[in-house]
Order: structure tokens, then C-alpha cells, then sequence
């Protein structure tokens, strides 16, 4: 136990908390508090702040942190040290607290990792991580070069959760500029616009690595941990010299766009012909997307693609049992 060891003086700050979201895929890990971290060579220390517990990983009512820091050469110079701590409630470290490396490193960067376990139907997901260099060790004497490697990450399955990323706190000033996520949650999108698809999701004060940029300056390819996706100009601040990053031509910009979806606001039938003239095929969950196929000429029925049980279907939905999502403008067929 992370208080056994005698280790942390931590301050417990239990409340309940107001869950936003009910379904357990869209729950985010714990959220950082304004904890902030300085990395030395000696180990790192807490500069205040905390984390707020939001998911049950342990099937418990309580949340599992793991913590542990790497060297630049990948060997392990801190825990792993888990421990859980009650949802709802935070967990705050004291400004000051120094904790000392397990094994001394042997090369920069030196990194250290706070993720939440999986468990309880939950993935493994990072929550911070902050980086720092020892001036005992070799170090960039000049700014790394943005990386070349351009291909962007797979896109994120409709309804399906898409994945926080991080990268180190720090990483951008081993670059000559890079970028700041300047607002809570964003999406990296897999080119240049609201229309195209969602690869990962990053949080605010998260720092990334820039790849290249659209050729009127509004939309960023970066690199966070091994994720690449663009982001839009208005979600970041710009840190250092970006005049030298790459201008990606509209080719290169260009992703996959997001088809035309039909948004189900409750559980409800979906029928076999539109005007309730055919029976119902199933019932189909609420508050998901299903992507339309077609419409009637009055665009009062859609027709989607879903599935029912174990049966990939077509079927219809009346226009009122929901809203239309079609940020790429995309035409729908008509079907008559």
C-alpha cells in the first residue's frame, strides 16, 4: 500500500461526486487536478495538485493508479506502486514531497507514468506523465528534427470509446517548437476538418509534437505517444518556432470522412419499410449513431444499417426518433 510504505503524505479529499456519464465505455480515467511534477536526477518531487478519481477498474468503488518511471534507455528506475482510492474522492500529494529513484538511471529522458489499470471492463488508460533530463547524462545539444513519419492513425469505430493519449509533460523542449492543447478535451481528427474521422482524444495542458501543417495554417498534424491525427489551430497554443514545420499539401490533408449518421435519441423499434408499412425488425438501442444508407424523398423516414442481435440489417427509423449528423455534407440516397 502506497501508505504503508511511508512514502506519501497524501491528502484523501473524499466527496461524492456528480457522474456525467452513465455508460461505463465512455468514462474517463482519473482526471489531473493541477498536479504538476518536476523529474531530477534524484528522483521526482510534486510541485501540488492532485488527480479526482472518476472510474470504478477494481469492481470495488475504487479507482487503481499505477506509477512507475523509465530511463532513456527503457530500464525500469521506479516501481511499479499501485494503489487504489475510492471514486469520487481525489488524491493529492503534497507540494514538496521528493521521492527518490528505486535503481539510478543511465541516460535521458527520464520519464515518469501515471496510468489507470484495466479492470472491471475497463482499458488500461494513461492520466499523466512528465518528463525531465539530468545534466550528469548526454543531452540534445541541438533541437530534435520533427519527426517524418506522416501516416495518420486508424480511425475510432462509430459508438465505439476513442482513446486518451498522452505524451511526457516537458517533451516539447527537446523540439525548436511545438504545441499546447489549450482547452479541456480534443479530438484528433484524421485530416483537416470537423468532417473527417476521430482517431484519439487528447487533454487539456498535454504537449505535442508537431508533424506538419495544412497550408493555411488552421489544422496541426501531431504526434502524441504513437498516435498521429490532426487538430484544429483554435484548440492549441503555439510554443517555440513552428516556421520551419512542414506545409502538408491537401492531399496529405485529406482523411477519412465521417459518413452520414442517423443519432437515436431513446431505444425504439426499426421498422422494414418506412411508414410503418412493414413490421419491426428489432429494437434498437438509444443515444448511439447508425450510419444512413437512404431516405424517402421527404426525408421523414432514413434508412440505416445496424446491427440486431448477431444479424447485420438494413431498416428504417422515422425522422422525429432522432437527429441527422452529416458534418461532411455527404448526399444521401434517396430511396423510393
Amino acid at each position: 500500500m502506497l501508505f504503508e510504505k511511508g512514502r506519501w503524505r497524501v491528502v484523501l479529499a473524499l466527496g461524492v461526486m456528480l457522474m456525467l456519464f452513465v455508460n461505463m465505455a465512455v468514462i474517463s480515467a482519473a482526471e489531473r487536478d493541477d498536479a504538476s511534477w518536476t523529474v531530477t536526477c534524484d528522483g521526482f518531487r510534486s510541485n501540488g495538485g492532485g488527480f479526482v478519481l472518476t472510474r470504478d477498474n477494481t469492481g470495488l468503488g475504487r479507482e487503481e493508479l499505477v506509477i512507475y518511471a523509465t530511463d532513456g534507455t527503457g530500464k525500469l528506475i521506479f516501481g511499479p506502486v499501485a494503489e487504489s482510492f475510492i471514486v469520487g474522492g481525489g488524491l493529492y500529494i503534497t507540494d514538496g514531497v521528493a521521492f527518490k529513484w528505486d535503481s539510478a538511471p543511465t541516460a535521458n529522458p527520464l520519464t515518469v507514468t501515471v496510468f489507470s489499470s484495466a479492470g472491471n471492463g475497463y482499458a488500461e488508460e494513461p492520466v499523466y506523465q512528465v518528463q525531465g533530463n539530468c545534466d550528469n547524462f548526454p543531452r540534445f545539444l541541438t533541437p530534435l528534427p520533427f519527426p517524418e513519419d506522416r501516416v495518420v492513425s486508424p480511425s475510432v469505430a462509430i459508438n465505439a470509446s476513442s482513446p486518451l493519449v498522452t505524451n511526457p509533460e516537458n517533451i516539447g523542449e527537446n523540439y525548436e517548437g511545438y504545441l499546447i492543447v489549450n482547452t479541456f478535451r480534443a479530438n484528433l481528427r484524421s485530416g483537416d476538418g470537423p468532417e473527417y474521422t476521430v482517431v484519439a482524444r487528447v487533454s487539456g495542458g498535454t504537449e505535442l509534437i508537431v508533424l506538419g501543417v495544412n497550408e493555411d495554417r488552421t489544422w496541426w498534424l501531431v504526434l502524441v505517444d504513437e498516435t498521429r491525427g490532426w487538430i484544429k489551430n483554435d484548440l492549441i497554443l503555439v510554443r517555440g518556432n513552428l516556421t520551419n514545420v512542414p506545409i502538408l499539401d491537401p492531399i496529405e490533408a485529406q482523411g477519412e470522412i465521417l459518413p452520414p449518421r442517423f443519432y437515436l435519441w431513446i431505444t425504439s423499434p426499426l421498422y422494414a419499410f418506412p411508414l410503418n408499412t412493414g413490421g419491426v425488425i428489432c429494437q434498437l438501442e438509444g443515444d448511439l449513431e447508425y450510419v444512413i444508407i437512404g431516405k424517402t424523398g421527404d426525408s421523414s423516414w432514413y434508412l440505416v444499417e445496424a446491427y440486431c442481435g448477431d444479424d447485420w440489417v438494413e431498416g428504417w427509423f422515422p425522422a422525429d426518433f432522432g437527429a441527422i449528423r452529416n458534418l461532411g455534407a455527404l448526399p444521401i440516397p434517396i430511396i423510393e
